[in-house]
């Protein structure tokens, strides 16, 4: 489900698209596509079940380590960061019971995506030394709790795809009474881009995650 609603696109420019049924394929397939595509602009990997998110959802990444002089700290490679699952820690790369962190051996900084190890708690360094399960994203989906310039960006993407390569498809879509997909793909809207510049993972904070 989309972090978005189509209400809440509507309310935010969704140009007016003739064809009965128009609107349950933005709600049901050009919305999704929007996120997903400015998703992977973000630099945002993807989720456990595959795909590529703005809301809320669960990820499994594997951390070597700390990175350097910071050697309490893991960078996760999404954020904002909901919640932290389980971390496990180990240099054998066992993520079983007895490599399990206690939740009060680490505190979460979820705006940054920083796991910070308590006083007395050190991280192993090593390739995929810890496996961490955890939420992120810009909130629950169709919760309507997503940061303004988030649904800006969502909306203004809806409307490149209606007014770019998606806009002759569509009316064919909603002329045949089945909605099909589409494999071409719209580039990012400039709008969207700069409203999400501040919310992309740059390199630095990437890097030193394991693949």
């Amino acid at each position: 489900m989309p972090l978005l609603t189509l209400n809440e696109v509507i309310r935010n420019g969704l140009p007016t698209i003739p064809g009965r049924g128009a609107e349950s394929v933005v709600q049901d397939h050009l919305i999704r596509e929007a996120e997903e595509t400015l998703a992977q602009y973000l630099g945002f990997p993807r989720a456990d079940d595959g795909r590529y998110h703005l809301d809320t959802v669960t990820y499994t990444e594997f951390v070597s380590g700390p990175p350097y002089g910071r050697p309490e700290e893991l960078l996760l490679p999404v954020r904002p960061v909901a919640t932290i699952t389980t971390i496990h820690s180990s240099a054998a790369r066992l993520y079983d019971a007895t490599t399990l962190v206690a939740s009060g051996n680490y505190t979460l900084d979820g705006e940054c995506g920083v796991v910070v190890a308590a006083p007395g708690f050190s991280w192993v360094t090593a390739y995929r030394g810890q496996q961490v399960v955890f939420t992120a994203g810009f909130g629950v989906a169709g919760s309507g709790t997503a940061p303004g310039p988030i649904v800006l960006a969502v909306s203004y993407q809806v409307q490149a795809i209606l007014s770019g390569r998606r806009h002759g498809p569509v009316v064919d879509q909603l002329q045949n009474g089945a909605a099909q997909q589409d494999p071409q793909r719209v580039a990012i809207d400039q709008r969207a881009a700069s409203l999400l510049e501040p919310f992309r993972l740059c390199r630095c904070h990437t890097k030193e995650v394991a693949a």
